[in-house]
């Protein structure tokens, strides 16, 4: 359930940035994603 919700907040904060133009590089963990900002 908690991943999830988790998922949901990071395809959200995904498409946020991508509007605002930077492509996001996600490294995954045991735990939780880390989101990394790639400016184009």
């Amino acid at each position: 359930m908690f991943a999830q919700s988790q998922w949901v907040i990071v395809t959200l904060g995904e498409l946020c940035l991508i509007k605002m133009g930077y492509l996001p590089a996600l490294i995954y963990t045991e735990e939780s994603a880390i989101l990394f900002l790639i400016p184009l």
